[in-house]
């Protein structure tokens, strides 16, 4: 039997894409009934910022892709920490890192939005640019509720597929990652959660680096490796 990576956001994010292709050549040819023109509608004045947001994430998927679409299950050692205050780690490792990578919270991270739903990973590509390396990464949103159905509005699948938040930071000191105030999801940049889910990032980077560290979480005892 075949694995369902859907699990994981980016395999989603690809699914969603295919929907939304399909919906937008349904419109094309037919007439959208009543409801759906109403859901459209709504999103008329945001359009241009979720679209923003899908397209620059749609850059960092197609190079996950190229670069062999590396999936980093982190769900059970990040499970142990939900509802917990987590330091950031003191040092990060700047090299060791594959040029692109998703790192897997999971539902069980416990990094729940104001919106309802949770920050589900973050997809991370490296870059180069006038011989300064910089990392970019996009948080991305996961539901416990039922996923998109064959019924769903084209406007209800870019609203999902734009539930993002950007953010980068030079890769010398990954400790000044910053978030994006210009490019997507003001309701899950500016969310409480992301501070958390910023340091969970973290957290996971200095476990990904070579030679791999062991971190000490908070003033825990508790040691843990994902792998």
């Amino acid at each position: 039997m075949t694995a369902d990576h859907t699990i994981y956001q980016p395999y989603r994010f690809n699914r969603l894409a295919k929907a939304a292709q399909l919906r937008a050549s349904s419109a094309a040819h037919a007439e959208l009934d009543e409801h759906q023109s109403d859901v459209s509608d709504l999103l008329l004045a945001d359009m241009p910022q979720i679209m923003a947001a899908i397209n620059r994430f749609t850059v960092m998927f197609n190079a996950w892709n190229d670069h062999g679409r590396q999936v980093f299950d982190m769900a059970e050692p990040m499970q142990a920490l939900a509802g917990t205050q987590v330091a950031a780690p003191a040092q990060i490792p700047d090299d060791g890192y594959p040029e692109a990578f998703y790192v897997h919270f999971g539902l069980t991270a416990g990094l729940k939005t104001k919106a309802g739903d949770f920050i589900d990973g973050a997809l991370v590509i490296l870059s180069s640019h006038s011989g300064k390396s910089s990392l970019h990464c996009a948080f991305v949103c996961g539901s416990d509720a039922s996923g998109i159905t064959d019924d769903a509005s084209l406007a209800r699948i870019l609203r999902t597929q734009g539930r993002l938040a950007f953010a980068a930071a030079p890769l010398a000191d990954l400790s000044a990652i910053t978030l994006s105030q210009t490019v997507g999801d003001p309701m899950v940049s500016s969310d409480e959660v992301m501070s958390e889910a910023v340091t969970r990032l973290l957290l996971a980077l200095s476990y990904l680096a070579e030679p791999m560290p062991k971190a000490q979480i908070s003033n825990h005892e508790t040691i843990f490796k994902p792998f």
